[in-house]
């Protein structure tokens, strides 16, 4: 791909696939992978969301990929900040034609309270140190029609312009790339100023629903640590969620 030094300078392109990160996964079992490598397929049969829920995308309408990276230098416990790192990545290629673009912690992409893309990571841990990171992303470009539970957008819904994935997919490279080397070189603070700027709720006050009592609560988001858990302000209790504890009311 144009415009990068490594993220996207191999792509495996497969006709059909269950789950680009499934494939990736499987690969570096046998083979040694380059860094920067993406699994990259326009029809995905079993597509993979957060905590074992699936990513629905309609074939060779929407971009779904999976890349991997080597991230070594990076911490155990701040793990977190690979999702900082995607999340900026895609939240930035949105707004550039989408208005109202925010980040949904941890790291879905929304438009107007709709969701526009999605992340997985799967980060592989040896002796306490992290080893290979497969970052899978669904981002919906072209599909209009989606299921009303879903609450979707794509970026032709929002603009009624049809796009070139190609071109889409080198856009997002180039971001992912700009990101990776600030979180590489330690700017991490810049990686954060942008993340909490465009969190949706962040320092405002919304409903939400803690899941496992289905309690409806008020509250303020104040952080996300670095180990990915929101912290949540709620008659003046700081509350500590992981993901999947909590869900947002829209």
């Amino acid at each position: 791909m144009k415009n990068t030094l490594f993220i996207g300078k191999k792509i495996i392109g497969l006709n059909s696939v269950d789950s680009t990160s499934n494939y990736l996964s499987n690969l570096l079992k046998t083979t040694n992978v380059m860094d920067g490598t993406i699994v990259w397929t326009q029809k995905q049969i079993k597509g993979k969301g957060q905590r074992g829920n699936n990513w629905i995308s309609e074939d060779f309408k929407n971009l779904t990929l999976s890349l991997f990276l080597k991230l070594n230098f990076i911490s155990v416990d701040t793990v977190f900040l690979i999702s900082i790192l995607v999340s900026n990545s895609l939240h930035k290629l949105v707004s550039i034609y989408c208005e109202n673009t925010k980040i949904k912690w941890p790291n879905d992409i929304y438009v107007s309270n709709q969701k526009i893309g999605g992340i997985l990571i799967e980060n592989s841990i040896h002796k306490s140190s992290l080893k290979n990171t497969i970052i899978g992303i669904g981002f919906n470009v072209n599909q209009i029609n989606f299921p009303s539970e879903l609450q979707a957008t794509s970026l032709k819904t929002e603009t009624n312009k049809k796009f070139d994935i190609d071109l889409i997919a080198n856009e997002l490279f180039s971001l992912l790339e700009k990101n990776y080397f600030l979180l590489k070189n330690g700017e991490i603070n810049q990686l954060k100023k942008y993340y909490f700027d465009n969190l949706l709720g962040f320092q405002e006050e919304r409903e939400f629903i803690i899941v496992s009592e289905n309690k409806k609560i008020t509250g303020v988001i104040t952080d996300v640590k670095d180990n990915g858990f929101l912290e949540v302000l709620s008659q003046n209790k700081k509350l500590l969620f992981e993901i999947k504890e909590i869900a947002f009311v829209f």
